[in-house]
């Protein structure tokens, strides 16, 4: 009987659960969204090496800089890389905008590196497409690089557009990809001819580091997790950015910055105070404004005007073992701009160590010339009032009329020569 029982009840979970699937809902795991894909682009290759400093070829840099921007992209969830060459090779713009479209990419990256004919321009700066539409899409990214440049230490130069006389894109890659209607930006990291950005590219280290940043800056503006490691952007908001500063074809930076000290007055044995004077030259003569760094152009202050036509000065009190540095970015209504000289003042002034000791004695000296000044005029005024003392007594023996008595003297005398003329004639009168 128990057996019977204990049959019937397995017959029963068994045929339960059979029934189950028919009673359970069935749900579908939703399908994943659709990565983001980037194409990031090594400028250069091949016959075309770009700048070359410091032993280095920017086709080279370029390389290593996109392939850490890929490893380090796809550690984030929701995104897919390519890269437009992995090796030593030359494609035309076309090419690689092609190669962009069959991927079907978001956006596109072409990374490269500056350089400069007088060696004096400095920062990053970022191009973007002109057509409205499609820099409002790469705006993000572009905006959220320079951001992560400047952090890293690298001078946020700006992002432009820039067209030629038929208002077309003037960079091929850009011009391309806006055919192939694909948002699109060229990041100039920095200027490879500057020395003090040559430890942000003298290693494959260095190099991959700066990958590492423009990867995270492209996560940061595309919202980006990595889940496994609960880190990442999607939480946070978007990333702020204005419109680009459009420039023509044939655009150039200001031509010339220079620091000099005009003036100085030295106040101690270790301290000056000092006129320090910016000059600044632009072959379209639009100078606009500068910002100055007291660090050697690690860091720069506010924009601030010129004061005269490219010209000017500031006042401040310097002092021995403080290690101001200064440098200065010029300006021109483009907002191009131009570094200038590193200046430290005490390599252009030269103070004298016994300044106290020289200005003291001098101080004394004064005093002392001073002193016997006032001696010298008490010693005259003393003899002139001998001198009139000894006047005085002689006057005494001698005395002088006194102006009314010089007066009545000539009436006396007036009046003594008429009585005796009167009397003169009168008496001839008698005698006649």
């Amino acid at each position: 009987m128990r057996q019977s029982i204990l049959k019937r009840i397995l017959a029963g979970l068994f045929l339960a659960f059979l029934l189950l699937p028919i009673f359970t809902p069935i749900t579908a795991e939703a399908a994943p969204d659709k990565p983001v894909v980037v194409v990031i682009d090594p400028g250069h290759g091949g016959k075309s090496n770009g700048a070359e400093y410091f032993d280095k070829k920017e086709k080279d840099i370029n390389l290593t800089v996109a392939k850490s921007i890929k490893k380090n992209l796809e550690y984030f969830e929701g995104v897919k890389v390519y890269l437009t060459r992995t090796d030593d090779q030359d494609f035309s713009y076309k090419i690689r905008s092609n190669y962009a479209k069959t991927k079907k990419a978001d956006y596109f990256i072409s990374v490269h590196f500056n350089e400069s004919a007088e060696h004096n321009q400095t920062g990053c700066e970022i191009y973007v497409q002109s057509k409205k539409d499609l820099n409002k899409k790469i705006m993000p990214i572009a905006q959220s690089v320079m951001n992560f440049m400047g952090d890293y230490g690298i001078h946020e130069g700006g992002i432009y557009t820039c067209t030629n006389a038929e208002d077309k894109d003037y960079f091929g890659i850009l011009e391309s990809a806006t055919t192939d209607k694909i948002p699109a930006m060229i990041v100039e990291h920095f200027y490879m001819d500057r020395e003090e950005y040559l430890p942000y590219f003298e290693t494959k280290e260095a190099l991959e580091e700066l990958g590492r940043q423009d990867a995270l800056a492209v996560a940061r503006a595309l919202k980006l997790d990595v889940a496994t490691l609960y880190y990442g952007y999607r939480d946070m908001d978007d990333v702020e950015f204005s419109d680009p500063t459009p420039l023509k074809e044939g655009y150039v930076h200001p031509e010339s910055a220079v620091l000099s000290v005009k003036e100085y007055e030295q106040i101690t044995n270790r301290s000056a105070i000092c006129t320090i004077q910016l000059r600044a030259t632009d072959p379209k003569g639009e100078i606009a404004f500068y910002r100055l760094s007291k660090d050697g152009g690690k860091t720069f202050g506010e924009d601030t005007e010129f004061e005269n036509a490219g010209t000017s000065e500031f006042t401040m009190t310097m002092r021995v073992g403080e290690n101001i540095e200064f440098a200065a970015l010029a300006f021109n209504k483009d907002h191009l701009c131009v570094r200038s000289n590193n200046l430290n003042v005490f390599d252009e002034i030269e103070l004298d160590p016994e300044f106290s000791k020289h200005k003291m004695e001098e101080q004394l000296a004064k005093e002392a010339e001073e002193k016997a000044r006032l001696e010298a005029e008490e010693a005259a005024k003393a003899e002139r009032e001998a001198l009139e003392s000894k006047d005085g007594d002689v006057n005494d023996h001698n005395p002088s009329l006194t102006d009314t008595q010089k007066v009545v003297v000539v009436f006396g005398a007036i009046f003594g020569i008429a009585m005796a003329i009167f009397l003169l004639i009168f008496r001839n009168k008698e005698r006649g």
